[in-house]
């Protein structure tokens, strides 16, 4: 009787592994290049594949919870969370179809358009238990979705291009104090900027607000393809920095600053939430005016 019941198991157990790799390929088959992603209704969980080397990892991104541990990083573009949790609603109720388009920090810690597909994987008794999708990135062909995937790129790179250069003219919005709270701390620290943006990107800004006196170096994405981790580590060996804290706003600088071996700071105003931040601010000018700066040099001695 045991051995029925366990061999009956098995078959089971079979079965649903064979239903899902027919998920799988279903919705892998027209880009099987993009990253594919399981959701357990039951437990929140996700769980994000990408192809490596012609096969599937297991396990490339484990989130527990995964609706709220978004919103505690701040993963998603502010204006998209409705569009966000509308797709987390539909994976919960086990929907036939699912596609949504939101803004969402990439691999780079930019936000970037990513398009969600996904179908929900049935039980024997036919009730949804898991959800299988695939992830692209498509501002591109969001844009320009008549041309072909080279034309899209030369185009994208053309609007890179024009966007620096409203910048160097026009400029942006600053948070307030922004001038003399580089001059302070200009007093006392040595000052450079790390970002996730394109080439040319940080130049603009500093040329057409003249802020190039206050920073000692600056490095992006855009130059070198790197992670912002590996380019805050690359920023501070290239000045020999003994000692450096980074000033970031969500979950991702936080990670890439543990990556880089240096201090962070949050910038408590900005996007997102980073609950394991020891440092915080509710403005830029705090650094000086609550000398938040000053106090994370003065814990390291």
């Amino acid at each position: 009787m045991t051995e029925t019941l366990e061999l009956k198991k098995k078959i089971e157990e079979l079965e649903q592994e064979l239903e899902e790799e027919r998920v799988r390929r279903k919705i892998t088959e027209d880009y099987s290049d993009c990253a594919i992603w399981e959701y357990e209704i039951a437990t929140k969980r996700y769980v994000l594949s990408k192809k490596l080397g012609g096969k599937w990892s297991k396990s490339n991104m484990v989130i527990e919870d995964y609706q709220q541990q978004m919103h505690n990083w701040g993963f998603v573009h502010p204006d998209d969370w409705n569009i966000f949790d509308d797709f987390c609603a539909a994976m919960d109720r086990g929907d036939e179809h699912i596609r949504y388009e939101v803004r969402q920090v990439s691999d780079e810690s930019v936000f970037v358009w990513f398009r969600y597909v996904g179908i929900p994987v049935y039980d024997k008794n036919h009730k949804p238990y898991k959800i299988m999708g695939k992830t692209m990135d498509v501002i591109a062909k969001l844009l320009f979705p008549e041309i072909s995937e080279k034309e899209q790129e030369t185009l994208l790179a053309e609007c890179c291009r024009i966007e620096n250069d409203y910048l160097r003219e026009h400029g942006g919005v600053l948070y307030p104090d922004l001038e003399d709270t580089f001059k302070e701390l200009k007093k006392t620290y040595e000052l450079y900027i790390v970002s996730n943006c394109q080439k040319g990107y940080i130049e603009a800004f500093l040329d057409h607000y003249h802020f190039w006196d206050y920073f000692s170096d600056i490095e992006c994405y855009g130059n070198n393809l790197l992670q912002k981790g590996d380019n805050i580590r690359l920023l501070a060996d290239r000045n020999h920095l003994d000692e450096a804290v980074y000033v970031g706003d969500i979950q991702g600088d936080y990670d890439a600053s543990r990556k880089a071996g240096v201090g962070f700071i949050h910038a408590a105003y900005g996007f997102g939430i980073v609950p394991e931040a020891q440092y915080k601010i509710q403005s830029f000018s705090e650094l000086v005016t609550k000398r938040v700066a000053e106090t994370y040099f003065r814990g390291l001695i």
